[in-house]
């Protein structure tokens, strides 16, 4: 069973994904909440919170490769503020935290090693998040020049099996939470999912 870590979490306004916007140091969290970094990889979207020196980073695999590039990651930056999730079961995550960015490389579990960067976001993007029991259902919110790109997944275990989750109504605003829906081995499923914060 894995350790319900996020009920010592916040569950706060949190904005998230992209590639190209400005937030305070990753450093120097406010009440505002905590720095939100996102970006685009090959394969996968992916999210992290940053306040103080805890993280939580979510990277959802595009629908080809939906199980070898979704892994959820949290843990405590090291002294040279970097990232560095080494006992993952299905992926390993080394990444350099930086005002303006975080850059490093995921790699899963047959070797594939894949470059990422996250920009910092102010905008409505972010990490949203339910659970029940051992389940999580995650999804990541992402702005773009085309408007808000969502990518989640639906899963019980951290090497899966993993479900596409779709927001069930048109995402154009986002606020603390969001409808979604994806169908697993039970049938189909409807969940609200909330705004994650890092602490």
């Amino acid at each position: 069973m894995w350790e319900r870590w996020w009920t010592n979490l916040a569950v706060a306004v949190v904005a998230l994904v992209a590639t190209s916007v400005a937030l305070p140091a990753c450093s120097n969290p406010t009440d505002e909440g905590p720095a939100v970094y996102a970006g685009v990889a090959s394969g996968l979207v992916m999210a992290v919170l940053v306040e103080g020196d805890a993280f939580v980073a979510y990277t959802c695999g595009d629908e080809s490769v939906l199980d070898s590039n979704t892994a959820w990651f949290r843990g405590t930056l090291t002294d040279a503020h970097e990232i560095s999730v080494t006992d993952h079961p299905t992926s390993r995550l080394e990444m350099q935290v930086r005002d303006a960015d975080i850059s490093g490389q995921l790699e899963t579990l047959g070797g594939t090693q894949t470059p990422v960067l996250a920009r910092t976001d102010e905008s409505e993007a972010g990490i949203f998040l339910a659970e029940e029991g051992d389940c999580r259902t995650a999804l990541v919110a992402i702005t773009t020049s085309a408007g808000i790109r969502t990518q989640g997944a639906h899963f019980c275990a951290e090497t899966g099996p993993f479900f596409q989750v779709t927001p069930i109504r048109p995402v154009a605003t986002l606020g603390d939470g969001v409808d979604v829906s994806f169908t697993d081995d039970t049938g189909p499923r409807e969940v609200r999912l909330q705004r994650v914060a890092a602490r």
